[in-house]
């Protein structure tokens, strides 16, 4: 008689769990022990000596992970992961045609052929009690047992989808699984002929009964199904604070933009879940104490909060977001340089100052633009004005006295003091200067008031702390001290500066 006995190893189709999105705390096993039932073998013989044999559970185990199942659409799933059961060992004999024959087998052992998966449903029994229903071609069994000390040993499947039952609210697994046998019969054979040689069919169906040993991950006497926090021992289910968080250390950063904070550890101490941690720290931190709080929530809605303080002791300067371009002047004076900006890591904008003069002389001046912020740290940048003296000087003759013929000369230039001649004559600037209307040669010496010249002395003299100009028809003639000259009409010849070559500037007042 080939092997009789039977386990089953659940397939099921159609599941929606996945194995990577159960979390580790959630994969701990049920174990089914406390094993009853029977295995009863009905298999077909020569000369109408029928076998029918009902054989008990001597022993057993299962495991189930989870052990709650998981939640997926249309009940929950859970994953067969170890068998191990043994039926009570019998021994038949049979005469047929006066040959005799007796098989003893000892004890029948049945293992899982491999893990296998299924989805249970809700059944109408009531609440978490689930039926199971697995497709016949989704099982496979590994059987071996000893009949007259010789090993047999197979991998079977059953005749007929295996059903049965996961009852959560009392702890119970139930399973009926039957398995179709075909037995081939041989004896009194010489060489090719066999007085008996026929095969008969037969059933194998196995109903067994487990008590569910729910885990108790703390040890503390409550199956973790009934635990408040599985991971944490508290037999008398005190509250027990989850998830944890520990905050990073405090810290000290130079700059308000130092982010570096570090992260935090949070831990669903009771479940063993995921859990997100976040804070609000702002994009930047003020200067001094900033309290940060870290939170942790896990997937139960459950939250903690730790604080971590970030001191900032600003010691970074402003960075200069733009610095006007170097300045090119044709004159000297007072110059547009433009405005720079800068920005600072801290909150507040830093004050923006220059050294620049109120006025320019030529050649090339360097300005420096300085930023500080609120901590009174501070950035330079440099910017640079060049002045080249391209612009003449002014020149004016203005009369002070048009009746007396008497004139006051003038310059100007930005860039420094001008030079002022008339002629041969260097002026000071403001200098007046007298223009003689009429010619009048000086007069002979010893000449008094008679004579041709009587009467007119004092008309012929003219004062001398002025320079004396004639009109004349030379013009451009200048005069010397003590000796009269013809000269055109009032005019600035040159002025010159010691910055320039001379430059001339004329300006008839007649």
């Amino acid at each position: 008689m080939k092997p009789w006995i039977l386990f089953i190893t659940f397939a099921a189709a159609g599941s929606t769990a996945s194995a990577a999105a159960a979390r580790a705390s959630d994969l701990t096993p049920a174990v089914v022990t406390n094993l009853t039932g029977s295995l009863h073998i009905q298999q077909g013989a020569p000369c109408g000596n029928d076998v029918d044999v009902v054989r008990p559970v001597v022993r057993g185990r299962l495991e189930l992970t989870p052990a709650d199942g998981l939640a997926v659409t249309g009940g929950r799933s859970f994953t067969l992961t170890r068998v191990e059961i043994g039926f009570e060992g019998f021994s038949v004999h049979r005469d047929c045609l006066g040959i005799g024959q007796t098989r003893t087998y000892n004890e029948l052992d049945v293992q899982l052929g491999r893990t296998a998966s299924f989805v249970a449903v809700p059944s109408s029994a009531g609440p978490d009690i689930f039926d199971v229903t697995i497709a016949k071609d989704k099982l496979l069994l590994y059987q071996t047992d000893t009949m007259n000390g010789a090993l047999e040993a197979a991998y079977l499947n059953p005749s007929a989808d295996a059903t049965g039952a996961i009852d959560l609210a009392h702890g119970l697994v139930e399973l009926h699984v039957v398995v179709a046998t075909s037995v081939h019969f041989q004896a009194g054979c010489v060489g090719s002929r066999c007085v008996i040689d026929e095969t008969k069919p037969g059933l194998m169906t196995a109903d067994v009964v487990g008590t569910i040993a729910f885990p108790d991950a703390d040890h503390d006497g409550v199956a973790d199904r009934a635990d408040n926090c599985r991971f944490v021992a508290n037999p008398d289910q005190t509250a027990v604070p989850t998830p944890t968080i520990a905050a990073p250390g405090a810290l000290t950063f130079a700059s308000c933009a130092d982010h570096d904070i570090g992260a935090a550890t949070g831990t669903d101490v009771c479940d063993g879940g995921p859990v997100t941690v976040t804070n609000d720290a702002p994009a930047t931190f003020n200067t001094g104490a900033n309290p940060v709080t870290w939170t942790a929530a896990d997937t139960h809605g459950r939250t903690a909060t730790a604080t971590q303080t970030i001191t900032i002791v600003d010691t970074t300067t402003p960075t200069f977001t733009f610095v006007p371009l170097d300045v090119s002047a044709g004159d000297c004076g007072a110059v547009s340089l433009g405005a720079a900006t800068a920005a600072d890591d801290c909150a507040g904008t830093p004050a923006v100052t220059n050294d620049a003069p109120a006025t320019f002389g030529v050649g090339t001046t360097v300005v420096t633009w300085t930023a500080t912020d609120a901590s009174g740290n501070a950035a330079t940048a440099t910017q640079r004005v060049v002045v080249t003296d391209a612009v003449p000087p002014a020149a004016a003759c203005e009369p002070v006295n048009p009746i007396g013929h008497e004139f006051r000369v003038s310059s100007g230039d930005a860039c420094g003091t001008a030079t002022i001649s008339l002629g041969s004559y260097g002026l000071a600037n403001g200098e007046r200067i007298k223009v003689q209307t009429g010619f009048h040669p000086p007069l002979p010496r010893g000449a008094g008031t008679s004579g041709h010249h009587r009467g007119r002395p004092e008309r012929q003299r003219h004062d001398r702390r002025l320079p004396l100009i004639a009109r004349s028809q030379r013009p451009g003639l200048s005069t010397t001290e003590g000796t009269e000259k013809r000269a055109s009409v009032c005019s600035v010849a040159s002025v010159v500066r010691n910055s320039l070559p001379r430059k001339t500037v004329t300006r008839s007042q007649f």
